[in-house]
């Protein structure tokens, strides 16, 4: 059954309670609005987080990814380098 929302006079709704637990929303999520046929339709929106690496991060990185002489004749021999 619809529920009838009020459009404040800055352009807000809330959306009530039961819809927001419903729908596992909460303060500061981020929704997408697009119209469709007259219609507005409100999704959650998909966020990825990501981070900026500094200079030093990278290194680590690197640091991390080097492997052995002897880890890398094993990794050639299971490659059929060898």
């Amino acid at each position: 059954m619809p529920t009838p929302l009020i459009l404040s006079q800055r352009g807000q709704i809330t959306l009530p309670k039961e819809v927001r637990e419903k729908l596992g929303l909460k303060a500061g999520d981020v929704l997408l609005l697009r119209v469709e046929g007259g219609k507005i339709i409100l999704e959650p929106a998909l966020l990825l987080s990501y981070e900026v690496y500094t200079e030093e991060r990278l290194e680590e990185f690197q640091k991390a990814a080097e492997v052995s002489p002897e880890e890398l004749a094993e990794f050639r021999r299971a490659w059929g380098l060898e």
